[in-house]
């Protein structure tokens, strides 16, 4: 009887258990690798951990200057060195409960008419991670509940974090204004400063801007410095993308114009090898007895795995400080003006800076945190797609989302605008989409093109 017999290859990739353990050391929560680190020292004699100190050679200090084009060594310079290294710890995350749940517990507390309520909750479990709910609210309800939207989403507007249950972050920006600024003259000068004076923040423009708001430029600084305290996305540290302590690993500070970017190592234990078993074991070698042999192997595997565990957490570190670098030269205006002026830019990109694959890139941004004089955010927020511009200059695909928005919002013609009209009107801003483009951005954020969500 014949038998049929073929021969086919193919090629697999498996990972040994040192390149299972590197992939661990990169993506692991700091809170999570420390407890790793401790373990280890415990079955391993040869390390030696010492939590009180602060000093790890490739934890390291930089400064980026918004005037010049290169990185200068600043260790234990800047103002968030030394004792102020931990000011972070004060806003990391220990919240368990989600954004919905948090606002749930407020709506109880609330005097509301049974419909206005349930319109509430309906809009509180569809408001975005950022703590938004769209462009209409109303949309969110059914059609026996769309009445009752306005007087829903007012309740919301008084809930804890303030700027949730805006239609987006300027929305937001302008409840925590309104919150601490009474004079309603003072309130218009904040949203004429919010909806239309970012460009002349970013082109440093500010007697510029003063005038167009005719007050002085002591008072246009003051006002400057307030909004620099809100917060864009209020929901933000509710997300499920944080987990139970979001520690941050870089931290982005402005001073005087200057971006100053740290390595942070958190809690994390500083490891050392003990330099007494390195000897022992330079010993044991010269010990021909079956029982030197077994004790030489014996240190000689302990030490071999403590020095892999340092390499380890000396790649994870020296990857971060580059990703940081990229971060603070491609994203500076964000560090610098905030969330708005976020910059488009892409893992693959930043892989090719560094001179890694784009898997490294993605693995050394999960579940990790950057502090920001803005708040603390995920790593993985500073990447998105970019779209280019005609005078050069880039934007974040989100940002770009932003203005399909608010063109749809702002037309008051009785037709619908079309994919093509509104590409039209992105070309007008120096954006060039192709329309396929338009529509896919508007599919994902559940846009109409007539009136929004």
């Amino acid at each position: 009887m014949a038998q049929n017999i073929s021969l086919s290859m193919s090629q697999t990739q498996r990972m040994d258990a040192s390149q299972m353990q590197v992939l661990e050391i990169v993506t692991l929560p700091l809170e999570e690798l420390s407890d790793k680190i401790k373990k280890e020292a415990e079955k391993n004699p040869v390390i030696n951990i010492n939590e009180g100190d602060r000093s790890y050679e490739d934890i390291s200090s930089r400064s980026y200057s918004s005037a010049s084009s290169g990185y200068s060594d600043e260790a234990n310079s800047s103002d968030y060195s030394d004792d102020g290294e931990n000011d972070w710890f004060e806003k990391t995350v220990t919240e368990k409960e989600s954004l919905t749940e948090h606002l749930v517990k407020q709506l109880g507390c609330i005097p509301l008419t049974p419909p206005v309520k349930k319109a509430a909750e309906i809009i509180i479990s569809s408001l975005d991670p950022h703590g938004f709910t769209g462009p209409d609210p109303s949309s969110l309800l059914p059609d026996n509940l769309k009445e009752y939207a306005k007087e829903a989403v007012d309740a919301i507007e008084t809930m804890e974090p303030t700027g949730v249950g805006a239609k987006d972050w300027r929305g937001a920006v302008m409840l925590q204004i309104k919150e601490i600024e009474k004079n309603p003259e003072e309130v218009s000068r904040y949203r004429d400063i919010i909806y239309h004076g970012l460009d002349y923040i970013k082109e440093n423009r500010l007697d510029a801007l003063a005038k167009a708001l005719r007050i002085g430029r002591a008072d246009l600084d003051g006002m400057l410095e307030v909004i620099k305290t809100l917060t864009p996305y209020p929901g933000l540290k509710y997300s499920s993308d944080y987990t139970h302590y979001s520690i941050p690993e870089l931290s982005f500070h402005n001073v005087d114009g200057v971006i100053h970017m740290k390595v942070l190592r958190g809690n994390l234990p500083a490891l050392e090898i003990d330099s007494s078993y390195l000897e022992l074991r330079d010993e044991l070698k010269k010990d021909k007895s079956e029982k030197g042999k077994e004790a030489a192997k014996y240190l000689g595997e302990n030490i071999s795995s403590a020095q892999n565990l340092v390499k380890m957490l000396s790649f994870r570190y020296s990857s971060l400080e580059k990703i940081g670098m990229v971060l603070a030269d491609r994203q500076k205006d964000f560090f610098l003006f905030g969330p708005m002026f976020l910059k488009g830019l892409t893992m693959t990109e930043t892989a090719e800076i560094m001179g890694v694959n784009v898997s490294t890139v993605s693995k050394m941004a999960a579940l990790k945190y950057v502090d920001t004089d803005w708040g603390i955010y995920p790593l993985r927020f500073f990447f998105s797609t970019e779209v280019k511009k005609d005078d050069g200059g880039d934007l974040s695909k989100n940002s770009v989302k932003l203005m399909i928005e608010k063109i749809i919002n702002e037309n008051t013609g009785k037709k619908a605008l079309s994919d093509q009209k509104i590409a039209d009107a992105l070309e007008k801003e120096g954006i060039k989409i192709a329309r396929r483009t338009v529509a896919k951005y508007r599919a994902e954020m559940e846009l109409d093109s007539s009136r929004g969500r």
